[in-house]
């Protein structure tokens, strides 16, 4: 199964460890942040279960 973009639809991305990734700089030597994120999942469910 491909998606129109080209790519299978059951492929994974690359995700490195947190330990790997490049520091976050916060402007003005902030040391707090709060990023609200929405998540929103469609799947069905008779369809295989998300991994």
């Amino acid at each position: 199964m491909t998606s129109e973009l080209g790519f299978s639809l059951r492929d994974r991305l690359a995700y490195p460890p947190i330990h790997k990734r490049p520091g976050l700089e916060l402007p003005g030597d902030t040391r707090f942040a709060v990023w609200t994120i929405v998540n929103v999942e469609n799947w069905s469910p008779a369809g295989e279960m998300p991994r």
